[in-house]
């Protein structure tokens, strides 16, 4: 009789190990072996066992890892440790790669990238046992070029890493760990041992493993129990069992094991079967996920078992975050059941993460029990910015990343920095951005003027920047230079985090506490250990090699989760025995991952080298899944969309379940309860009020004292244009940050070309320009150019433009000379509008003209400068665009100092884009080369629309309403969520809103 046992998908796997082990070992318990997959897997058997003694003192048998071997865990064999060669650590093998690959002739960035890449083929052809050697016989010369590029990296693990290996005297991680299950295997072989050994829940996916499993069996003492295998799967679909079905991989085991399927039997005797509902389960199960070879069998099954969809619901999402947040409140429910246990397996570890933090809002702790990459820990992410804030030279954005990160002291009293950094953000780091660096930053701060923070606080601001660039100095003085050794970049780099990290005493503590903390200490020493293996690198790599080599690194929290929920990666998952299982993330590409061979090998390659087909990883997933699906109650859920909002396809293993459900009309049964999608939705909508409760549009009327009593033209545009915008802006004194780091845009270009042609008139107001005023105007260009020095891109692109536009007013310039006496540039002026109230002042309208020109006849012309769209002629002469309209308007009253009682000649718009022409000259009192009116007519009504402009200010029942003209307010202004616009716009219209222009 084979001592190879099962222990079917049907049955809890852990509680029936512990009945059968009580059962058959008896008083040899104590004294037994029990290997088992993992730590976590030994944890939860001495966690049942110690629940079924109900406080009674006992002795446990001896729970040992095997996936997880070492020599300090797996004693099986002591003196095995004297002939086993050191396994080299992680770091240093990827470090060492690193420095293979990127003698290749690759960048550092790309050369730790496909390091990581090689690792894991080194660690998959050393757990398939494939010789490297045999690496160079894989790719024939008939293959793509591609391919036989890829020949000259697997050089490198094929002759180059053993060759290196074998100089340290070490092994890789992979090989000592078969060379120790090897080790351990020849020890049960030839010495027997006497007390019982029991391996279980492995399903022999590692060759050594399977090795291990085939001596234990054969052993008089010894017993494999394997999970989940199937008896009563037809022997046809067996022997048709492809790399993707959950029982391929234990097939290939019972053949290295040379154990017929027929001789396994189950752990537990006939007599101590589970519910039926259980088996009728496992046989929908069976059903749906047979060999595709007989899936034609759906469409004439019948599914006779009335009890197979008990405790099964299916639940679909529309996006992450709902699926997150129905997850969480079904756990939260489940826990209103006393001794229930819940736990949520996934692959999608987005989802995992989300559904903790809705939990924590009830005070249950439930980490990710797969933990969490240490570059995206607190720790890793800290160190990670103060790189790149060095390498970039202090960008605002990471700089304010830095400085804003939780770690952040920089031996200032709590709270102070994060005080600092806000008033530094609002003062100079908003807009565009300063001179580059530290130093820059320093030198824009002391010449900036105390406006948004108090000279008291633009001083704080100075000192902080200021120890920053000294603690900065060493790792930015590397950073400078292209080359450096990567360990004096992690000295520089380590002590300017410990300094960031520091307290009011100097003691950098924090950095290194809880378990990330710990966890990057612990990487930071094997990484100065392994820094020399990268010798010299380029600087500008630091950051990116920095990244890679941590993301390696997994935190796995120690605190303390709620004793009765769990999440669980795929791999944690096994043997799992909760209550409540819910299977999140079921979508393709997630859980199964997608077959992929890896950049390196193609499916034939891997087939001459004997390794596994990818698909063999779906097969292994497929198994995990229905281990999981036969828990009590499960809950199968996925999203419509993932976290980036991009659609998802359900997994292959939910498509064939619903198939099969649906072919026998019973898909129904297992569909979510509506409840669950309605709590999901209400949880945070506002309580107390009907929802969604309708808003009408805004339409503030503050008192007529409250409003403006100046104007500018531009903001009787706003106000005509967007009357809500203005209040917001100009009577609530609202105003929208500048963003960070902001790119020079529209304003920016208009303002260094007006500044340029500014300077040219004032050097030049009068006669003939001189020869090289072409040049002249273009050296004023470069000196207002030199304001975008921090985007010397932007100058790149703009500057063409410039020297078309120079040319071209320049030709202009020289035409109208001959006309014109003198002309004035950026000239202020007013007009004072009586007010219809005998009790307040008049209206003070200003504007400032770009430029007026005083012709040798007397009369005035007045002209705007635009670099963007000109506007109509209709709008400038319907106030719509009022500027020009209303600076004629001050000119005709005489309200430019020094100009009285001229006439006005002419009203213009220069157009000046650099395109194709490069400018444009437009006069709005014609159309068609036709006059419609004068300019002193244009003026005249600009007078009258500004003195019911005013009537309209001083009403005390006139409304600031936002867009009342949709056809000519301006959206995206940053004032459209103040107004809620996206609440009500186009089914509300106030009641005022159908009246006609002031």
């Amino acid at each position: 009789m084979s001592n190879v046992y099962t222990i079917p998908a049907h049955q809890n796997f852990i509680p029936t190990l512990i009945e059968g082990l009580q059962d058959r070992l008896g008083d040899d318990l104590a004294r037994a072996l029990i290997l088992l997959p993992s730590r976590r897997a030994c944890i939860a058997v001495r966690d049942a066992f110690l629940a079924g003694a109900e406080g009674r003192a006992m002795l446990l048998p001896r729970l040992q890892p095997v996936g997880e071997a070492a020599i300090e865990d797996v004693a099986l064999d002591p003196a095995a440790a004297w002939t086993l060669a050191t396994p080299i650590a992680p770091i240093a093998r990827l470090t060492t790669l690193t420095r293979l690959v990127a003698a290749q002739g690759l960048t550092f960035e790309q050369a730790v990238r496909l390091a990581a890449e090689l690792a894991k083929l080194l660690d998959e052809l050393a757990t398939e046992d494939v010789p490297i050697e045999r690496l160079r016989d894989v790719v024939p010369a008939h293959l793509a070029a591609h391919w036989q590029e890829s020949l000259r990296f697997l050089d490198i693990i094929g002759v180059a890493w053993p060759a290196l290996l074998a100089a340290r005297q070490m092994v890789d991680p992979a090989s000592y760990r078969n060379q120790l299950l090897s080790a351990i295997t020849e020890r049960l072989r030839d010495h027997p041992p006497r007390h019982p050994v029991v391996a279980a829940g492995m399903n022999g996916s590692i060759p050594a493993v399977a090795r291990l499993l085939k001596v234990i069996a054969a052993t008089e003492r010894g017993s494999a129990v394997l999970p989940g295998l199937d008896l009563e799967i037809d022997s046809s679909d067996w022997l048709a069992l492809g790399p993707g079905h959950p029982q391929f991989a234990l097939r290939k085991l019972l053949g290295i094991m040379e154990v017929p399927r027929e001789d396994v039997t189950p752990w537990l005797a006939p007599d101590k079967a589970p519910p039926e509902a259980r088996i009728e389960r496992l046989n929908l199960l069976r059903q749906a996920l047979r060999p595709a070879e007989s899936s034609e069998a759906w469409a004439g099954s019948r599914l006779n078992g009335p009890k197979a969809l008990e405790g099964m619901t299916l639940s679909v999402s529309g996006d992450l975050n709902g699926e997150a947040m129905e997850l969480a409140i079904r756990i939260r429910e489940a826990l209103e059941i006393p001794d229930r246990k819940v736990a949520l397996v996934t692959s999608n570890r987005h989802l995992a993460r989300r559904v903790a933090a809705e939990l924590s809002r009830w005070g249950i702790i439930a980490d990710d029990s797969a933990g969490v990459p240490l570059d995206q820990s607190p720790p890793g992410t800290f160190m990670l910015l103060a790189a790149h804030m060095v390498a970039e030279s202090a960008a605002p954005i990471r700089l304010l990343s830095l400085l804003k990160h939780p770690l952040a002291v920089a031996g200032q009293p709590k709270g102070e920095l994060r005080r600092i950094v806000r008033a530094m953000e609002r003062s100079i780091l908003r807009g565009q951005r300063p001179a580059s660096g530290l130093e820059g930053l320093i030198d824009f701060a002391k010449a900036h003027e105390p406006s948004e923070a108090s000279s008291d606080t633009l001083q704080a601001i100075i000192t902080v920047l200021e120890s920053l660039a000294t603690h900065a100095k060493p790792l930015q003085a590397l950073m400078k230079s292209e080359q450096a050794a990567f360990v004096d970049l992690l000295k520089a780099h380590l002590a300017l985090s410990e300094w960031l990290c520091a307290d009011e005493t100097g003691d950098p503590t924090e950095l290194w506490s809880h378990e990330a903390g710990r966890t990057l200490n612990l990487f930071v020493a094997e990484l100065f250990e392994a820094a020399p293996d990268l010798g010299i690198i380029a600087t500008s790599a630091y950051p990116a090699i920095l990244a890679v080599l941590m993301g390696q690194e997994t935190v796995r929290s120690q605190r303390p989760g709620h004793p009765r929920v769990a999440i669980l990666g795929q791999l944690e998952s096994r043997l799992n025995s909760a209550d409540l299982v819910l299977i999140g993330g079921l979508n393709e590409g997630v859980w199964p991952r997608s077959a992929d061979s890896g950049p390196w090998l193609n499916r034939d390659m891997r087939q001459q080298l004997g390794l596994p087909p990818a698909e063999q990883a779906i097969g292994i997933a497929a198994h995990d899944f229905v281990m999981n699906a036969m828990a009590p109650e499960i809950v199968l859920s996925r999203a419509n969309k993932d976290q980036a909002g991009a659609p998802t396809q359900p997994s292959r293993w939910l498509s064939r379940l619903t198939a099969v459900l649906r072919a026998n009309g019973r898909l129904e049964e297992i569909t979510s309860d509506k409840k669950y999608a309605y709590w999901t939705s209400s949880i945070d909508a506002p309580k107390g009020i009907a929802w969604p409760a309708p808003i009408r549009r805004p339409s503030p009327r503050p008192p007529v004292k409250a409003r403006p009593r100046v104007y500018w033209a531009t903001h009787l545009q706003e106000l005509v244009r967007d009357p809500y915008q203005h209040y917001a802006r100009r009577i609530l004194n609202l105003r929208e940050l500048d963003p960070i780091d902001a790119e020079p845009g529209p304003l920016e270009r208009g303002q260094v070309i007006h500044a340029a042609i500014d300077r040219f008139l004032r050097e030049y107001p009068t006669g003939q320009l001189p020869d090289d005023a072409q040049e002249r105007l273009l050296a004023i260009g470069r000196t207002t150019f030199a304001t975008l020095a921090a985007e010397p891109r932007i100058a790149v692109l703009w500057w063409p433009r410039f020297k078309a536009i120079a040319e071209w007013f320049v030709t202009q310039e020289r035409e109208r000379r001959g006309v014109v006496a003198r002309v004035l540039t950026e000239i202020e002026g007013e007009i004072v509008i009586p007010s219809a109230n005998g009790e307040l002042p008049g209206i003070r309208i200003k504007a400032r003209a770009d430029r007026i020109e005083l012709g040798k006849s007397g009369a005035i012309s007045i002209g705007d400068y635009k670099t963007g769209v000109l506007p109509s002629n209709t709008d400038i002469r319907t106030g719509r665009a009022p500027q020009l309209p209303v600076e004629a308007a001050i000119a005709r009253s005489g309200g430019y100092p020094g100009i009285e009682g001229e006439d006005l000649a002419e009203l213009t718009l220069w157009g000046l884009r650099g395109g194709e022409p490069a400018g444009e000259i437009v006069n709005p009192t014609m159309s068609s080369r036709k006059a419609i009116m004068t300019a002193d007519e244009l003026a005249g009504r600009a007078r009258n629309w500004l003195e019911r402009l005013t009537a309209y200010i001083e009403d005390p029942l006139t409304s600031y309403a936002p867009t009342p003209r949709p056809e000519i307010a301006r959206r995206g202004d940053g004032y459209e969520h103040l107004a809620r616009l996206g609440e009500w716009y186009g089914t509300d219209v106030p009641s005022d809103a159908d009246g006609e222009d002031p």
